[in-house]
C-alpha cells in the first residue's frame, strides 16, 4: 500500500514539474508550422494563443501539441484568411479538440465539403464569429492585429449577396492580409494574398515596414510584387510550403528576396519556425 502511495505522489510530483517547465513566459511567440502544402500560424503570448489557418490535414494538431501545453486546451482566437482547403481543412480537427472563443475571418463563401463541414461545427459550438475588412483592429490581450486586406470596397464590388465570389480570380484575392503587432514588433501575414491584390494594398497605404513577413501564396509564381516588397522591406521572410506539384517555391520569387539581403525560411526545410519577441528585440528559436 505504502508503496502504491509513494508511486502516485512521484507520478503527481512529475506532472507538476512537467507543467512547471512548459508554463509561458511573457513573451511572443509566432509559430509557423510545418504542415505541408499549406498554412498554419500558431501566435501565443502568455496564455493566449491565436491559430491562423489550419493547413490541409491533421497535421495542426502535431503543431498545436508541440507548442502549446498539454494542460491548455483552449484557443482564444482562430483566423481564417480564406476558405481553401489548404488553410482551412485542419481547422475542423482543432475544433474537435479544444474549445475556440472567438472566430474571425473575411465575409467570403467557399466550396465544398470541407467548408460546409467547418461552419456547421462553429455554429454548433457557438463561437463567436467575427468578418473584418480592410482598417479593422483586432486586439487580444497585449496584441493587435491590423487589418490590411480585403478592403471594403473590393467586397462590395466582388461579392454577390450571399457572399460568393463574382470577380472570376478565386479566393485568393479575397484572403485575409494583416499585420500583428506586439511592442514595436511586427509581423505581416498574407495568407494567399499575393500580387494580384498588392497594388491596391500600396494605393490604400495599408501596408508598412515589418520585422517578418509570411510569404504570400507559398512563394507561388504571382506572390510578390517587387514595388510592394520593397515597402513591406522585411528581415526574414518565412515561406510555408511542402511538397507540392507547381513549383512552389518559384526560384525568381526567393531571388526578389536573396537581392534585397532578406533572410528566408521554409517550412519544408526547417520544419516547424519559431519566432520569439519581447516587443522589442526578437529572435530564430533554435
Amino acid at each position: 500500500m505504502i508503496k502504491r502511495v509513494n508511486k502516485t505522489l512521484i507520478l503527481a510530483a512529475a506532472a507538476i514539474w512537467a507543467a512547471v517547465f512548459v508554463l509561458p513566459d511573457n513573451k511572443l511567440h509566432v509559430v509557423f508550422c510545418n504542415v505541408g502544402q499549406g498554412d498554419a500560424i500558431l501566435i501565443t503570448l502568455k496564455t493566449t494563443q491565436i491559430l491562423v489557418d489550419g493547413g490541409p490535414g491533421t497535421e495542426v494538431s502535431g503543431c498545436l501539441s508541440r507548442h502549446m501545453p498539454f494542460y491548455d486546451q483552449r484557443i482564444e482566437m482562430m483566423v481564417l484568411t480564406h476558405p481553401e482547403a489548404d488553410h482551412m481543412s485542419g481547422l475542423s480537427y482543432v475544433l474537435k479538440r479544444y474549445s475556440v472563443s472567438t472566430f474571425v475571418s473575411v465575409s467570403v463563401s467557399g466550396e465544398g465539403v470541407g467548408y460546409d463541414e467547418l461552419k456547421k461545427k462553429l455554429q454548433e459550438s457557438g463561437i463567436s464569429q467575427q468578418d473584418v475588412e480592410a482598417g479593422d483592429r483586432v486586439r487580444m490581450s497585449d496584441l493587435y492585429f491590423d487589418i490590411v486586406w480585403p478592403s471594403k470596397e473590393y467586397l462590395a464590388e466582388n461579392l454577390n449577396v450571399l457572399g460568393a465570389a463574382t470577380n472570376g480570380a478565386g479566393l485568393n484575392t479575397f484572403s485575409l492580409t494583416g499585420i500583428l503587432k506586439y511592442g514595436d514588433f511586427e509581423v505581416m501575414l498574407t495568407g494567399d494574398g499575393d500580387s494580384r491584390i498588392q497594388r491596391q494594398e500600396l494605393a490604400n497605404g495599408n501596408i508598412r515596414e515589418v520585422e517578418v513577413l509570411k510569404v504570400p501564396h507559398h512563394a507561388g509564381k504571382e506572390a510578390v510584387r517587387a514595388d510592394w516588397l520593397d515597402r513591406v522591406s522585411p528581415e526574414l521572410a518565412v515561406v510555408s510550403v511542402g511538397k507540392n506539384s507547381y513549383g512552389h517555391p518559384r526560384e525568381e520569387v526567393i531571388r526578389l528576396f536573396s537581392d534585397r539581403g532578406i533572410k528566408i525560411l521554409r517550412t519544408d526545410l526547417e520544419g516547424d519556425i519559431e519566432i520569439v519577441s519581447d516587443g522589442m528585440k526578437w529572435g530564430i528559436k533554435n
